[in-house]
This record gives C-alpha cells, sequence and structure tokens, in this order.
C-alpha cells in the first residue's frame, strides 16, 4: 500500500488487511483490529489481540526501522509516531516505514542531526514535532527551531517545544504565532510550574499540552486563558489529558500508593478545570478500579484500552 498514513483511507487499508489475511499474513488481522479500534468498535479483546500480535511480531513488521527506534506508535495498522534513538546518523540510509509516520519525537537523538533529519524530506506524511531531548538541553537546540522556520516541515499541525530555557520558548512561540497551519502547542513548564507569557495571544490555538514539573497540581498562569474556552488542555508526562466534559488519565501508575497520588493529581485538576464528568484511564484496570473508588460523586472512571506500542528487546 502507497501513500502516506493521513492519506491513505481506511477503506484501502481495509483491502490490504483483507488481501493479507488471504494469504494468512497475521499483519492483515493486525491492521483490521486496529481500524476498529480507530473507529471506535473494538472490544477489549480486541486491543489486547492487536497488542499480543504486535508483541510477538513488531520486531519483522518494523524491520531495518527498529535499530533507530525508542519507541514506535502504531495506528490504523501502521507506523505513525516515532521517537528516534542516537543511532540515527547524517549518513544513515533512510529505512523503509517512514512513509507513514505522522508525528516525530526527538528522543535521544542529538539536535543537530534531528535538524538534519527534518531538512531531509524523508517524512512525507510528517504533521507533528516534538523538541526536547531526554538526554536534556543541549546547546543547539537553536539548530532545530532554525530548520521549523525555514520551512523544512511545511505542514505542520502539532508542535511541542519539550525544553524550558526562556529564549527558546519564546522563539519556539514566535514560530507558531507564523506558523498558520499549527493548531497544538505543546510545552514543558518551567520548575514553578508557570505558563510562558504570550501563550494567550496565540488565538488560533485549538490545544494546549503541558508538560508539568514533577509534583504540581496545577500550573500557574492558566488564569491569562479563562477566556478562552475554546481550548483544549492536556497535562501529560504526569498524565492527564482534559477535555470538555472528559479527562484522560495515562495509566502510568502503579502500587496503593502511586494511585492516592495520581488521585489527587487528578481529581485536583478535574476540580479546577469543572465540568469533566468522565475520567478515562487509559491500559491501566488497577488504577482505574482504585480511582473508581476515590471518585468524588458525579466522575465516572472508565477504564480505556488502546493497542499499538512498540519498542525495541
Amino acid at each position: 500500500m502507497s501513500g502516506s498514513s493521513s492519506t491513505v483511507s481506511d477503506d484501502a487499508r481495509a483491502v490490504t488487511a483483507d488481501a493479507l489475511q488471504e494469504r494468512g499474513d497475521l499483519r492483515g488481522e493486525f491492521i483490521a483490529l486496529q481500524l476498529l479500534e480507530h473507529r471506535g468498535t473494538a472490544t477489549r479483546a480486541h486491543t489486547e489481540r492487536a497488542q499480543a500480535l504486535l508483541s510477538e511480531h513488531g520486531t519483522e513488521w518494523v524491520g531495518d526501522l527498529g535499530q533507530f527506534v525508542q519507541s514506535l506508535q502504531f495506528e490504523r495498522g501502521f507506523p505513525n509516531t516515532l521517537a528516534l534513538t542516537s543511532a540515527w546518523k547524517a549518513s544513515s540510509a533512510p529505512p523503509p516505514g517512514l512513509e507513514t509516520i505522522e508525528a516525530l519525537k526527538q528522543g535521544r537523538i542529538s539536535p543537530s542531526r534531528y535538524a538534519a533529519l527534518l531538512r531531509s524530506g524523508a517524512f512525507p506524511a510528517l504533521r507533528s514535532v516534538s523538541m526536547g531531548s531526554l538526554a536534556g538541553p543541549r546547546a543547539k537546540e537553536d539548530s532545530i527551531l532554525e530548520a521549523l522556520e525555514q520551512g523544512a516541515v511545511p505542514n505542520l499541525e502539532r508542535f511541542h517545544c519539550l525544553v524550558t530555557p526562556t529564549k527558546w520558548v519564546q522563539r519556539a512561540l514566535a514560530y507558531v504565532a507564523a506558523t498558520p497551519t499549527i493548531g497544538t502547542l505543546g510545552l514543558a513548564l518551567d520548575p514553578d510550574g508557570r505558563v510562558p507569557q504570550g501563550v494567550e495571544t496565540l488565538h488560533r490555538l485549538e490545544r494546549l499540552e503541558l508538560k508539568l514539573p514533577a509534583y504540581f497540581s496545577k500550573p500557574g498562569g492558566l488564569d491569562r486563558l479563562k477566556e478562552r474556552s475554546d481550548l483544549t488542555f492536556m497535562y501529560f508526562e504526569n498524565t492527564l489529558a482534559m477535555r470538555r466534559e472528559s479527562a484522560t488519565c495515562v495509566g502510568r501508575y502503579s502500587g496503593r500508593a502511586a494511585a492516592g497520588f495520581a488521585a489527587g493529581w487528578c481529581f485536583g485538576l478535574t476540580n479546577a478545570m469543572g465540568n469533566v464528568k468522565t475520567l478515562e484511564v487509559l491500559n491501566n484496570e488497577k488504577l482505574a478500579d482504585a480511582l473508581k473508588s476515590l471518585a468524588p460523586p458525579g466522575l465516572d472512571v472508565v477504564p480505556v484500552f488502546q493497542s499499538g506500542v512498540w519498542r525495541p528487546g
């Protein structure tokens, strides 16, 4: 199947899935199951089967791309979100599988290599870029912003700036303001948990994602955005997505103490945001059960399951 992840229709993917299944290729079943997830008709058994298939056959399906993968998210049956390792060099030949990647995360690749990769044109479907290395801030983060400012990713819709030094954050905000296609902005808050000045002027934004420092329950400066009732807020890495009427907690907590911490953090934010009636807990049934027992009246806790994450090793 040719074409990018965003341009290939679900019907075309279903045809591919059918053809593969007729040949006895389990990849076809995996694509079909993920299409059910995308349409919202998958059962938990479907999701668990899809993840089991990926766990067993992912290394084969990922192929040569795997040497550069820190983590890889499949959506609708194909690689969609790629977090990179430091193994990617300027001399690396682009492996098969990049044509469906819509979201790229810096991971552990250096800023200069990441900038060169963004300029390479190797990701025709790219719509989302995350800037900020897991190895910590680097001196050449400017090279990433320079590549973006010069149009390395012409159809960017989502941009995450996960570094906190003011000079880079303000430059990132200026880039977002000058790029009409961007509707989602992600920011890592400084150690004091303050929303950067200038975010409130980005009237085109539809979604604001905030990475909180450890142990913060609510970022400062949200009052400047109180008139933006059209915005969707997401708090991640700690991790809670807030929408009107509902929220999603990513199930990274385990154990009784962690569940208690998650409860205080999640319920504190849902109360602060107001109008949240449903809290979805992703891929962690034990945490969902713990939060159900702690939830305040009027807040429904619902476990949600999703397949598609592959990591090497």
